[in-house]
C-alpha cells in the first residue's frame, strides 16, 4: 500500500496494529475501560472470515506470603504414593486399606493450598486455582517469623477487584489459628517466575540432641567452624547414595547449649539442602557437619522457619504489586 500511494514503508502501519487499536478504543468507550495490549485481563480474537469473537480471560494472581503454626500441614496437597489416593490397596484379590496412609488417600491431612486457594477462587469467581510456592518445607516444619512467599494462579476469574484486607481475615478465621495469610495483592505471571527462580535463603530454629553429652566449649567452637561454611551434601535414595551434590552457604549460625545433651540453634543457609542434614551430617553424606564437628550423634526432634528472604533482594517487587 505503501508503494501505491509512493510514500516511504517506514510510514505505514500494518493492519493487525491499526485494528488493535480502533478495536479497543470501541471497546474502552462503550465499557470504560483502559485498553493494555501488554498485560491485558481479556482479550478479545476477531475472526473476520467467520464474523466471530472469541473472548480468552486470561489468569489472575494473587501473591502473599502464608506461616504454619501446627505439624502435619503440608505446603499442597500430598497425595499417597501407594495407593494413588484411593486409601486402599488389592491384596490376595480384595481390596484393603493402604498401610501408608491408613486407608486416608493422602499424608498430611490439611494443606496451605487447600485452605488459602477455594477462598481466593470463590472471592475472583475463577475456574481453577494453580498454587506456586517459594520452595517448600516438611509437612511437620513450622513456618513462622515473616512466613513462606506464594503466588495463587486464578484461571478465567469473572472478577478482579476484590478486598484482600477481609479476604485476608476471613480465611485466617476459617484455617482456625493453624494457617495464617498476610500481604495479599493482585500480581502478575512475572511474580509467578520470581518466587520460582529468585534465589532465596532460609533461617531456622532447630532443637538439636547429642547421644553422648557435650562440653560448652566444644560446642561453641564447632558452631563458630560452621559460619560461612560452603556445605557439600550427596544426594541419597532408598539409602543408596545418587552423586549428585549441592553447594550451599551458610550465611548465619547461633547456638545456645541448655545442657550437655540438648541445644538451640538458629541458622541461615541457601535455599536448596537438607538442613538437618547440616546438624546430623546424614551418615556422611552432608560435610562439615554438626556431628562431625562435635565427634557424637546429633538428632534434630523439632524445627521451624522463622523468615524466608531473597539473597540479594528482596520478593516484594514494588512494580509487580497493586492492591
Amino acid at each position: 500500500m505503501c508503494e501505491r500511494a509512493d510514500v516511504p514503508v517506514e510510514w505505514g502501519e500494518s493492519f493487525k496494529s491499526e485494528c488493535n487499536r480502533e478495536v479497543g478504543k470501541q471497546v474502552g468507550q462503550l465499557t470504560g475501560a483502559i485498553a493494555d495490549l501488554e498485560r491485558p485481563d481479556v482479550t478479545l480474537v476477531l475472526d473476520f472470515e467467520f464474523d466471530n469473537v472469541d473472548v480468552q480471560i486470561n489468569p489472575a494472581f494473587v501473591y502473599g506470603r502464608y506461616r504454619k503454626f501446627e505439624p502435619g500441614v503440608s505446603q499442597t496437597r500430598l497425595t499417597c504414593p501407594e495407593c494413588g489416593g484411593w486409601g486402599g490397596v488389592w491384596r490376595e484379590g480384595e481390596q484393603q486399606p493402604c498401610e501408608r496412609c491408613g486407608g486416608s488417600g493422602r499424608l498430611a491431612e490439611q494443606s496451605v493450598e487447600e485452605t488459602v486457594s477455594p477462598p481466593i477462587r470463590e472471592a475472583m469467581d475463577g475456574v481453577e486455582t494453580v498454587f506456586h510456592g517459594a520452595g517448600r518445607e516438611h509437612a511437620d516444619t513450622l513456618v513462622l517469623g515473616t512466613g513462606r512467599p506464594f503466588v495463587i494462579e486464578i484461571k478465567e476469574p469473572r472478577r478482579r477487584t476484590i478486598d484482600f484486607e477481609s479476604l485476608e481475615s476471613d480465611i485466617n478465621q476459617s484455617a482456625h489459628g493453624v494457617i495464617e495469610v498476610d500481604g495479599f495483592a493482585r500480581t502478575t505471571r512475572e511474580m509467578v517466575d520470581r518466587v520460582k527462580q529468585l534465589p532465596f535463603r532460609q533461617t531456622y530454629h532447630l532443637t538439636v540432641t547429642f547421644s553422648e553429652p557435650v562440653l560448652h566449649r566444644i560446642f561453641v567452637d564447632a558452631v563458630a567452624k560452621l559460619e560461612g561454611e560452603r556445605v557439600h551434601q550427596t544426594s541419597r535414595q532408598d539409602g543408596q547414595l545418587l552423586g549428585r551434590e549441592r553447594i550451599r552457604t551458610i550465611h548465619g549460625i547461633r547456638g545456645d547449649l541448655e545442657s550437655n545433651w540438648r541445644a538451640t540453634v538458629e541458622l541461615t543457609v541457601e535455599a536448596g539442602i537438607d538442613v538437618e542434614s547440616i546438624l546430623t551430617g546424614d551418615d556422611g553424606t552432608t560435610e562439615p557437619s554438626l556431628a562431625g564437628l562435635l565427634g557424637v550423634d546429633v538428632s534434630v526432634p523439632s524445627q521451624k522457619i522463622i523468615a524466608v528472604e531473597g539473597t540479594t533482594e528482596p520478593f516484594e517487587l514494588p512494580e509487580l504489586l497493586t492492591e
